[in-house]
């Protein structure tokens, strides 16, 4: 295989995976988040704004 054909190869490959990964991503990303874990979000984001600043 020529260096080439070795580099169309990995970047054909290279976009599969991001296909995958980005159809994985939305099908996180609608799933609801349990209620504990947007409280403790929400708890996190107030320090961290907090702390922002305090600097």
């Amino acid at each position: 295989m020529s260096e080439t054909e070795d580099r169309n190869s990995r970047r054909t490959a290279g976009k599969g995976v991001d296909a995958k990964l980005r159809q994985l991503l939305a099908e996180i990303e609608s799933c609801p988040v349990p209620p504990r874990i947007e409280a403790l979000a929400k708890e996190l984001q107030a320090a961290l704004d907090l702390r922002a600043e305090k600097k």
